[in-house]
């Protein structure tokens, strides 16, 4: 949601790590629709990038929206050119915005992300755009070329079917995943 929401985590990886952490201000809906956040995303990482950061030093890290995020940062900065990050970290990421998968209303009683609020969520994301759209829709997108990603997911959540989905595309694609 922002670097106050995420403060916790950023500072135990600081600590644990012995590393920097970037947490970056995106912009967010129903303010600002789809691509503000992957736009400014890109301009985060062109900034490391920019400041003489080696890009086998960072791992880009989201978690739900941000870990679809994370998928489409990487995607563009393949596209553009942009020398890859060492790796990225998907917690829980929304990578279909079509709201596919049986897990949706199977895990939704188990899930607390209420399954029957995401179509919502869809349209505040995408306003008028197309929720199929592969730098949204990660699921959709040509992989091939990411660095390794290691992807989290909980046995009950609503995002289930879709997340294991694109680990099997981004395998199927010469993606290593863990």
């Amino acid at each position: 949601g922002s670097p106050k929401f995420v403060r916790q985590i950023t500072s135990w990886l600081t600590w644990s790590l012995r590393c920097r952490v970037m947490a970056i201000n995106y912009r967010k809906a129903p303010r600002f629709v789809f691509p503000a956040a992957l736009d400014d995303a890109l301009t985060s990482y062109r900034w490391l990038l920019d400041h003489g950061v080696d890009p086998k030093s960072i791992v880009v890290m989201g978690d739900s929206a941000g870990g679809g995020l994370t998928v489409s940062l990487l995607v563009a900065a393949r596209d553009e050119g942009l020398p890859l990050p060492a790796a990225g970290v998907c917690l829980s990421p929304w990578t279909d915005l079509t709201t596919s998968g049986g897990s949706m209303d199977t895990n939704g009683p188990t899930d607390y992300l209420p399954a029957g609020k995401i179509p919502h969520a869809v349209r505040m994301v995408m306003g008028d755009g197309d929720p199929t759209d592969p730098r949204v829709s990660v699921i959709r997108a040509d992989l091939t070329g990411l660095p390794p990603l290691q992807v989290f997911a909980g046995g009950n959540e609503v995002l289930l079917d879709s997340i294991t989905a694109f680990v099997d595309k981004a395998r199927a694609d010469g993606v290593e995943v863990d």
